[in-house]
Order: structure tokens, then C-alpha cells, then sequence
């Protein structure tokens, strides 16, 4: 008998309120819960008519016939023992989401950095050119309180994540795969190499005519295209469908050329094949981005559309939430909240600061994991070298992940404040343990001039938010623009 009824644990998040909706809209019965009920998702599944309960209970169970995890849900929690005992099936998020999708030719982005963005610029190209896709990602997509658009066309684009491998629940007709970095290695046994052999699987799963829209400034990819270990012999046989991308030196079909950064986005010439295609605008900043835009060009030379149209398509497309999100600007001070949380887009997140706004740059990070803290500690130190100032405070952690001696915040701080950046200039980089103490810094330092960059996975978000109305309240809605902005206001 077919599934109606779907019981989805966690359905505040981002990602489960995408996929709700994807059910609801499906003509499916949806029902869900979460912890809190704080989720501005929560209203909006409600008027699509989601039932939405607080707290974990067991006797959520037998309204559903399939339930719905996420990772972070224990096996001991009482919901899923109790579906153990009803025999009703346990899914992942990403295999429900799989199956809700089946029928449309799925492009399916992954990578270290970046998917997000791609992913989500990809859906508004293919919606700007007409194609109405069905789209979810990790994070509200603009106009959106979750990551869903329930699109009616023949199109699907997610956002796949390895942190968990949930990935490999999907087979898509276009994989594209950004970066492959060391990351979430506590779920691959500490072993790079493990979480490689996972991206060549998951590329291993594109369809039969399918494609790899690959970026090639990532040595680990440019690795896997040329061969290594012999993982994909699809991937490099004669005539396989690859399309890769690159601002690098390195070899790749489209290209970028006369790239221009500004406060506000970026202007590039899009290339070919060594052949000119058109001009590309964007309206979101950073280098970072202009490559996530290559990739978006691959898909379209992919799927055989219209590339021009496809360039100037770009335009319009104003960011994901957190990602360089603009919360608050006035009186020459700007606050910007941003996801990133890895040394490498840290970095990338800095030099758009820097580049696109030419102002004075306060970074303000939590850290994210005590796994993640303790396997990149020293990438982390060195990722700030770029901003004026930093504020650190401790390291964040969802449950259940638990401590690990030597792993804190103070620590990743003593190794930042030793680089020759910091010790040159010890009374700009600050630690500060609790959020309420990183406000009150943060707030010391949102002077006019000031970009205050704040930075991580965790709750910080609250704090930007918070730090952005301080802001607007201290220079009213009249005050001059942030830095390399215009007008005023959040």
C-alpha cells in the first residue's frame, strides 16, 4: 500500500519544512513536530494545512505510515522506538525527499562550499527561463519561509549533503559537485579519503546520459575527473558528459574573464570553451559567487538552454538566507549574516567584505562542532587573517554531540591570537564565551565604516538579528548607509 500519511520529527528546520511542503503540495497528509515552535516555517505549513504539534510524543506515530527522521534524531528517541514497535517505517529526510521527487530529471547539487548558493540560483534561472522547477534546499529561499518551491515542471533541483551521507540517496540526471574538502570527517570514520570515495559514489549514481557539472579549481575533483583510484570509469570514458568550471588556471569549459567585485555583487564576461557567451551580472558579492555562477552555466549548457538568456538571468537573484545576508545597515555601520563556518568560505566570506565594501571588517565567529573545531583547528586560526578585527566565542554543538577534552572555543582562540596578524595587533582580536559577552563586543565595534561580518552554524544567527536592530535603534532608519551601500535601513 502507498504512503499518504507522512509524520515528519523536526519539521521546524529548514530542511523539513522543504520537504513538507514538497509532500503537501503532492496531494499527501502531513503531520509534524518539533521542540520549539519558534520556526517562522511553523504558521506557514499550518495554512497549507500541516498538522504541527510541540514536543516529541509517541502517540504522534500512529497518525502517520511513514516517519521521518532527520540525523540528528537519536534511535532511542521515543517516536522512533514506538514506529519500531508499530512496524511503521523510519525514513531519512533525504530518501522521503527522494521519493517525493520521483518522475522529474533531478539536478542534484553537492560540494563543501557553495551548494546552497548553486542550488538555489540554479532554481531561479531555470524559473526566470520559464521551466517552473520543484525545488529544496537547506536554507529559506527568497519570499520564503522554508527551502521549497512545489514547482509543476519536469525539472528538480536540491541541494545533496554529504555531512551525512544523505546524498547518496539521490541519482540524479545532473550531479554537480563545487569542491570536496575535509569536513564532517567525524561521520566518515576521521578518514578524508572515506568522505572522497562517498562524492565518487554519489557521482557514480548519475542516470544512464546523465551529466557532472564539476568545478575543477577543487584538486580533489580535477583527482577524480583524471581517474583516481579508477572510481569512475563513467565519469572518464570518451565522450562521458562533463561539463567543468573554474577561475583557476586550470583547464575547464566555461570560464570567467574582466571579473569586476563590488559592494553589491559582481560583474564577469562569461566564456565557453574559449569563446565569449555574454555578460553576467550578479547582485550578490564575493569571487566566491561568481564561480557558483559558472556552475549555474554548466546546468544550462547541460540541459541545452538558451546560454545568453541563461546569463542574463542571473541578475536578479538577491542571495539564500545567510548567505552574505544584509540584516541591518545605518549610520555607516553594516551587519551581514553569513552560514559559513569552514575555514575556506570563512576566508572567502572575509575577502568579499574586503573586496566588494572597501570598509572596516569585524569578523564575529562561533565555532561549530566540537569534531569539526578539533580536525581544522589551525585551518580555523588562519581564516581571519583578512579582518580588521575578531570576535571569537565558544564552539557550538547540537545534540547529541558531547565535549572533547582540549576542543573549545578558548583554544581555537590562543592558536588565532599567535598567528603574526593578531600578535601585531593583540587589542583587535577578542574572546568572548557566551553570547551576551560577544554582543557587547560585537556592539563596541559596530562603529561607522564598519562591516561587523557575523559568522557560524549555530544560534549566533540570533545574534546578528539582534545586533541589527541595535544598530538600526542607535542611527534611526535616517541615518547614511552602511558601507558601500545605498540608503538606509535594514
Amino acid at each position: 500500500m502507498q504512503a499518504r500519511r507522512y509524520h515528519l520529527m523536526g519539521i521546524g528546520g529548514t530542511g523539513m519544512s522543504a520537504l513538507a511542503e514538497i509532500l503537501r503540495a503532492g496531494g499527501f497528509e502531513v503531520s509534524g513536530c518539533d521542540l520549539h515552535l519558534g520556526s517562522e516555517a511553523i504558521p506557514h505549513l499550518r495554512s497549507l494545512g500541516v498538522s504541527v504539534f510541540e514536543g516529541h510524543d509517541p502517540g504522534h506515530v500512529g497518525l502517520a505510515d511513514v516517519l521521518v527522521v532527520s540525523s540528528a534524531i537519536p534511535r532511542d528517541n521515543p517516536e522512533r522506538l514506538e514506529a519500531e514497535r508499530l512496524g511503521v517505517p523510519v525514513r531519512h529526510r533525504a530518501e522521503a525527499l527522494a521519493g517525493a521527487l520521483s518522475g522529474r530529471s533531478l539536478v542534484a547539487v553537492a560540494g563543501a562550499h557553495g551548494k546552497t548558493t548553486t542550488a538555489a540560483l540554479t532554481a531561479h534561472m531555470l524559473v526566470e527561463l520559464g521551466m517552473d522547477p520543484m525545488v529544496a534546499v537547506g536554507f529559506a529561499l527568497p519570499g520564503s519561509p522554508t527551502g521549497a518551491r512545489p514547482g509543476r515542471g519536469g525539472l528538480a533541483v536540491v541541494e545533496a549533503d554529504e555531512s551525512d551521507r544523505s546524498f547518496l540517496n539521490f541519482h540524479p540526471d545532473i550531479a554537480v559537485v563545487t569542491t570536496i574538502e575535509p569536513d564532517h570527517l567525524e561521520n566518515y570514520g576521521y578518514s578524508f579519503d572515506r568522505l572522497i570515495d562517498a562524492y565518487a559514489r554519489f557521482m557514480a549514481q548519475v542516470v544512464p546520459n546523465g551529466w557532472w557539472v564539476l568545478g575543477t579549481d577543487s584538486p580533489v575533483v580535477r583527482d577524480l575527473l583524471n581517474g583516481r583510484n579508477g572510481a569512475l570509469p563513467r565519469l572518464n570514458a570518451e565522450g562521458s558528459r562533463v561539463v567543468t568550471y573554474a577561475l583557476g588556471p586550470h583547464p575547464a569549459r566555461w570560464t570567467a574573464r574582466g571579473i569586476e567585485l563590488a559592494a553589491r555583487g559582481s560583474r564577469f564576461v562569461a566564456v565557453r570553451d574559449e569563446q565569449v557567451v555574454g555578460p553576467v551580472r550578479l547582485s550578490v558579492p564575493g569571487q566566491h559567487n561568481v564561480a557558483n555562477a559558472l556552475a549555474v552555466l554548466g546546468v544550462a549548457d547541460a540541459l541545452g538552454l538558451d546560454l545568453e538568456a541563461a546569463c542574463r538571468s542571473l541578475e536578479g537573484f538577491t542571495g539564500a538566507r545567510r548567505r552574505f545576508e544584509v540584516v541591518a545597515e545605518a549610520g555607516g555601520v553594516m551587519v551581514v549574516d553569513d552560514y559559513a563556518h569552514h575555514p575556506t568560505k570563512i576566508a572567502a566570506t572575509i575577502a568579499a567584505a574586503r573586496d566588494g565594501y572597501g570598509a572596516r571588517v569585524v569578523a564575529v565567529f562561533q565555532p561549530h562542532r566540537y569534531h569539526r573545531t578539533a580536525i581544522l583547528m589551525d585551518e580555523l586560526a588562519g581564516a581571519f587573517d583578512r579582518a580588521d578585527a575578531v570576535v571569537l566565542t565558544d564552539i557550538y554543538a547540537p545534540p547529541p554531540e558531547q565535549p572533547l577534552p582540549g576542543v573549545t572555543g578558548l583554544e581555537l582562540f590562543r592558536r588565532l591570537a599567535a598567528r603574526p596578524v593578531w600578535t601585531a595587533r593583540p587589542d583587535k582580536a577578542f574572546f568572548c564565551p557566551t553570547l551576551e559577552e560577544t554582543y557587547e563586543r560585537a556592539l563596541a565595534e559596530a562603529v561607522p565604516g564598519t562591516l561587523v561580518l557575523v559568522m557560524g552554524a549555530g544560534n549566533i544567527t540570533q545574534l546578528a538579528r539582534r545586533l541589527g536592530e541595535a544598530v538600526r535603534s542607535r542611527y534611526g532608519p535616517g541615518g547614511p548607509a552602511g558601507p558601500g551601500g545605498r540608503g538606509s535601513g535594514g
